[in-house]
């Protein structure tokens, strides 16, 4: 048995793609604040009220 290398790029791409899509669906339900107009740093707050 061996091992095709287009199934294996395939799957990884696959994965990958699940991957990120995960991530841009957390990162929409934060987003970022300003402290002193920047001068204090920045902060990730959490936004609640997205579906």
């Amino acid at each position: 048995m061996g091992i095709c290398a287009g199934d294996l790029i395939a799957n990884g791409n696959s994965h990958i793609s699940n991957r990120l899509a995960a991530a841009h669906k957390l990162l929409d339900k934060f987003f970022k604040i300003r402290l002193g107009r920047g001068l204090y740093g920045e902060c990730l707050v959490k936004n609640n009220n997205h579906l």
